[in-house]
């Protein structure tokens, strides 16, 4: 089984557009640290199917989240894990 060449470029630029979705999300969590939000975006990049995140970017993230938002369940999930 065979994808079309405009086949692969539109997957590839779909992967592309993840990756630099992630990075201005870290931007913007750079302009805005209180934004509880744009953390709960950033870590949502830690989960299937595709994984960005390291586990040490996502325990980074989490405990933002929770000095933020004490009772966030993404959050204590991720410190617990």
């Amino acid at each position: 089984m065979s994808i079309s060449v405009e086949m692969f470029y539109l997957i590839t630029f779909l992967y592309l557009m993840h990756y630099i979705c992630f990075f201005y999300f870290i931007k913007a969590h750079e302009l805005d640290s209180n934004d509880t939000s744009i953390l709960n975006s950033i870590l949502d990049f830690g989960e299937p199917p595709e994984i960005v995140l390291t586990e040490d970017q996502k325990k980074y993230y989490a405990a933002k989240l929770l000095a933020l938002e004490p009772e966030s369940e993404k959050a204590l999930a991720i410190i617990n894990s």
